[in-house]
């Protein structure tokens, strides 16, 4: 892009300006800003008596305005058109070069909108990061329109594209992160595919950005997808109490999971992301059993395919048989065969889960995953009158759940129950299993 061109463009994205704020978006001197705009003239005008505090005494700090924006838009075609074609935006600037440093103060700012309280300040803070993004994309590819990215749209993310920034996934991330936290802000639904397609990028920064960066910013869309997949609810009198368990044990472990291996967390986001919205598309259409136990289908051997939530399978019995064949959510949801005394074991224990979960008042994540805990330890005491080898089973599967929920589990092993003990799993002294 020449200089002109770039020049032009910046005035279009800022339409009132002064020479000391365009020198920052187009990397030109304000001296030779001044000569353009001169040249530009009637299509750009001075502002009457407008002017900002300059430490030059004011030779910059007059304030123009895009007086005719699309005879402006016309002739930067045409300057660009002399100019040559577009470049592709492909690696990325070292971090000590200017627009290097506009990146990461981008990336600052959009990580720290996680502290920050006020909904306004974090949309304001988010709109800061864009334009920190155009700034960079300024410099780095001969975009006429670098100024309308990220810019509102019809459909979300609809911007956000390799056709526009190249095939580095930092800048895709960034800006989605961006435009992740306003729409947070603001209270607004965003599109299941966009949220997937962001954690599929997610997965690839490692080739663009050093370790501690990735984690960081793989952290930050992991809180704005947490938050943002609860947000189709909102209005909604209540979300089945099952997949609030789910989501937050799933989100919990994924999070776990960043800082051992970033890479597997990222990985690991995107199958609990198309999890989750497929979830909400049923939940809101009215449908959809409980994923802590589904059954699929009978084989002709006389086993069941069925689909459990993964905990369950640490209180299963071992005389049982089960075998796994697929992780539809890693550490969270599993597919397989289990005969008939494995699957009636699994959907009794999550039907009494199902039931605590709806009975109690506490609704917080730590306060459900808490529960499940609870549960697991009062199944597996009942469990061991089959399997012994059950309690130590679910005394790791307890221990891993409380300390999702940030609570100090006690680790000494239960006693057996016996059958004059009441409890949620009386089922098993009826002779069902």
């Amino acid at each position: 892009m020449s200089t002109n061109a770039g020049i032009m463009a910046a005035a279009l994205a800022l339409q009132e300006f002064t020479l000391t704020q365009l020198a920052a978006y187009c990397s030109s001197e304000p001296a030779e800003i001044s000569e353009v705009m001169e040249s530009l003239r009637p299509l750009v005008e001075r502002s009457g008596g407008n002017t900002a505090e300059s430490p030059d005494g004011g030779r910059n700090s007059q304030f123009w305005h895009v007086a005719q924006s699309d005879a402006l838009r016309e002739l930067l075609a045409e300057e660009s058109s002399r100019s040559g074609t577009s470049r592709e935006l492909g690696g990325l600037r070292s971090p000590d070069s200017l627009a290097g440093l506009r990146l990461l103060r981008a990336e600052e700012t959009l990580v720290d909108c996680a502290a920050e309280e006020s909904a306004d300040v974090r949309r304001v803070m988010a709109i800061t990061a864009k334009n920190y993004l155009r700034q960079f994309v300024a410099e780095g590819a001969d975009r006429l329109d670098w100024w309308a990215l990220g810019a509102e749209e019809d459909e979300i993310g609809a911007s956000i594209s390799k056709d526009w920034v190249g095939k580095a996934p930092r800048l895709r991330v960034d800006l989605a992160l961006a435009t992740l936290t306003e729409s947070e802000a603001l209270g607004h639904n965003v599109p299941g595919d966009f949220l997937i397609e962001t954690a599929a990028e997610v997965c690839e920064l490692g080739v663009d950005i050093d370790r501690p960066r990735h984690r960081t910013l793989a952290e930050r869309f992991f809180d704005l997808a947490d938050q943002l997949t609860r947000r189709p609810f909102a209005g909604a009198s209540r979300i089945e109490a099952p997949e609030r368990l789910l989501s937050a044990v799933g989100w919990r472990r994924v999070r776990a999971q960043v800082e051992p291996d970033v890479d597997k967390a990222a990985q690991e986001a995107v199958s609990l992301l198309r999890w989750l919205v497929e979830k909400t598309d049923d939940l809101l259409a009215g449908s959809g059993d409980s994923d802590l136990y589904r059954f699929l289908g009978h084989l002709p051997d006389g086993r069941n395919r069925i689909a459990v939530y993964s905990d369950l399978l640490q209180i299963v019995p071992s005389q049982y048989d089960w075998q796994p064949e697929d992780e539809v959510v890693p550490g969270l949801l599993v597919e397989g065969l289990a005969d008939s005394k494995a699957a009636v074991h699994l959907e009794q224990c999550a039907n009494v889960l199902e039931a605590s979960l709806a009975q109690t008042p506490f609704q917080s994540d730590s306060a459900l995953i808490g529960l499940a805990a609870h549960v697991f330890q009062d199944l597996a005491a009942r469990g061991a009158l089959v399997d012994e080898e059950v309690l130590p089973r679910s005394n790791r599967a307890r221990v891993d759940l409380l300390g999702l929920a940030d609570v100090r589990a006690r680790t000494t092993a239960p006693t057996v129950a016996r059958p004059n003990q009441s409890g949620p799993a009386d089922w098993l002294y009826r002779g069902e299993i």
